[in-house]
């Protein structure tokens, strides 16, 4: 009756006001399984869901003002980097997977350009870049803080679990379209030393992601009316 009226009103704010049926159907969807993933909780907890999910959210790194993100503290699996890479022999993604991860790196601490094609850096620029115990740490959350249009200091969460698309500004300098999108396929620590310009270890945060490619045959935008 009206309850379930008021429930339609407060979907329907959610929506883009265009073909809204569909979106309010999503919404409450995502409502059911969210009540249903609650009711599971509380039977496993015996009615403490609050205080676990209260604890959930506070599961990271602490943080400044001006850090620009943190990784979950709980949930970490140490991962042999080249078991890894030798593990799914012929999968496209981890194909290379070591020589692009030290390239990477070895961009960041030297504050370089990173081009894949043709590579940046050399065999010998490699070897002079070593990964602790040759052990990424893998972690499952990360948080990305940014300014809000209100000055407000606000956060995005990227989970392996069910957040692990993003987006960026573009990545093509010769690009019309204003935004790379990308699917995370894993968030790890990584302990490096760096042999000409460091003397300890150095902590390193790396998002290994598949970048997807545009469908130059959709039309969107402010003049097509329509979301990227």
């Amino acid at each position: 009756g009206e309850l379930e009226h008021r429930q339609v009103k407060r979907f329907y704010k959610r929506t883009n006001k265009t073909r809204f049926e569909r979106q309010i159907a999503k919404h409450e969807r995502m409502e059911r399984h969210y009540r249903k993933y609650i009711n599971t909780l509380r039977a496993k907890t015996g009615g403490r869901v609050t205080s676990k999910l209260r604890s959930s959210t506070s599961d990271t790194d602490a943080t400044t003002p001006q850090q620009h993100h943190s990784m979950a503290k709980k949930d970490r699996d140490h991962v042999d980097l080249y078991t890894l890479a030798n593990l799914h022999v012929g999968d496209p993604a981890l194909n290379g997977f070591v020589t692009k991860l030290k390239d990477h790196l070895l961009a960041r601490i030297l504050n370089r350009q990173y081009d894949p094609d043709p590579p940046t850096f050399t065999g010998k620029d490699r070897g002079d870049l070593y990964i602790a115990e040759d052990r990424l740490e893998q972690r499952y959350g990360m948080n990305l803080y940014h300014t809000t249009y209100n000055l407000r200091r606000g956060k995005d969460r990227v989970n392996m679990q069910n957040r692990s698309h993003v987006i960026t500004l573009s990545r093509a300098n010769n690009s019309n379209h204003p935004y790379s999108y990308a699917r995370v396929l894993g968030i790890f620590k990584v302990d490096v030393l760096h042999g000409p310009t460091m003397s300890d270890e150095v902590r390193m945060d790396v998002l290994w992601v598949r970048w997807f490619k545009l469908d130059e045959t959709l039309r969107a935008g402010w003049k097509a009316k329509r979301l990227y």
